[in-house]
């Protein structure tokens, strides 16, 4: 499988460079101490059995934005997810979110096209028994446009993007920043977490395969577990991407 790559044309780029100006949807944040939202990505076997598993020996959940499609393939990432273990991830307190149903870049599809792999996707894990409410979405491969944050704002609370950061006075809930969890930005990333007491601000991870030897969109179990000793060394409150959503309004209202 050839690697994903983004039209780079000029207008292209434009455009990326003021999307975040535009279609926002803003949630202001103010926080005492650092929030943390893990998320995993497509998804294979291994972010289960290297990722959530071990997450909730900490007492934390994730969010795993689920392309339906993919359940039982196997590609560069691994093995992927059956039926069976979204009902565990569910029995188990994790956040069960939207990636569109086969993993297709919504911004080069038409509108209907991505309604209808949208609503493919949460009919499908329907059927798998997800009864949880789909409220979270996943820009699959992070390709968004402006016209695309307006078409979802009002179908999901949350939608999470790819661009690096972190959110400390407010975030774009049609775009959230994540930072990728992969052994080329292990350092980075736990030097972002590092940093969060001394500037408390809400960070989210995500990451695809978690094994010996990752795709580059992945990372080994023994990088993953040091993102984990760094966030618990943080003293970061860790909650699903939907979970932190709703604390962060609570925050607010009061």
């Amino acid at each position: 499988m050839q690697p994903y790559a983004p039209s780079n044309t000029l207008v292209d780029k434009i455009s990326r460079r003021l999307r975040p100006l535009r279609n926002t949807r803003k949630l202001a944040i103010k926080l005492d101490k650092p929030l943390i939202s893990i998320s995993f990505d497509d998804f294979p076997v291994t972010a289960i059995t290297n990722g959530s598993d071990v997450m909730e020996q900490y007492g934390w959940r994730a969010t795993f934005y689920t392309c339906a499609g993919l359940e039982g393939i196997t590609n560069h990432h691994g093995q992927h997810f059956r039926a069976e273990h979204l009902l565990k991830l569910q029995a188990a307190g994790h956040e069960i979110a939207g990636h569109t149903l086969d993993h297709q870049d919504c911004s080069v599809l038409s509108d209907d096209a991505v309604l209808t792999q949208i609503e493919k996707n949460k009919a499908r894990l329907c059927d798998i028994g997800i009864t949880q409410s789909i409220d979270g979405f996943a820009y699959p491969f992070g390709a968004a446009t402006a016209p695309l944050k307006k078409l979802l704002s009002h179908k999901f609370e949350a939608i999470r993007g790819i661009k690096t950061g972190q959110h400390t006075h407010s975030a774009d809930l049609n775009e959230l920043k994540s930072c990728g969890v992969y052994s080329s930005t292990i350092d980075n990333v736990i030097a972002r977490i590092n940093a969060l007491p001394a500037a408390p601000a809400w960070l989210t991870l995500f990451t695809h395969d978690i094994c010996d030897a990752p795709s580059p969109w992945g990372c080994t179990p023994a990088e993953f577990l040091r993102v984990l000793d760094a966030i618990a060394a943080s003293r970061a409150d860790v909650l699903p991407v939907r979970e932190a959503v709703h604390f962060l309004r609570g925050q607010h209202d009061q």
